[in-house]
């Protein structure tokens, strides 16, 4: 500590901004592998799994459909509806 005491101010600044351009550079390394196994892991979410959820939504607008048309023929009266 009595050697960064001795410094002068315009030494400090220098050591102390490249200490916090070393601890960013090695803060944004670590992000970026983090984040890229974070998407490693959920690929599979969005290759294996969305295409089930959307064949579901596009079977529950094929069953809308049928009940549509099943409600259509329940109020129609006259008999050209049928």
């Amino acid at each position: 500590m009595s050697k960064f005491h001795s410094l002068p101010l315009a030494r400090k600044f220098a050591v102390t901004f490249g200490l916090v351009c070393c601890l960013c550079l090695a803060l944004g390394t670590y992000t970026f592998f983090t984040l890229r196994s974070i998407a490693a892991m959920s690929a599979e979410v969005g290759g294996d799994d969305f295409p089930s959820i959307a064949h579901l939504a596009t079977i529950r607008n094929a069953m809308n459909q049928v009940r549509r048309a099943d409600l259509d023929m329940l109020v129609c009266q006259t008999p050209g509806c049928t």
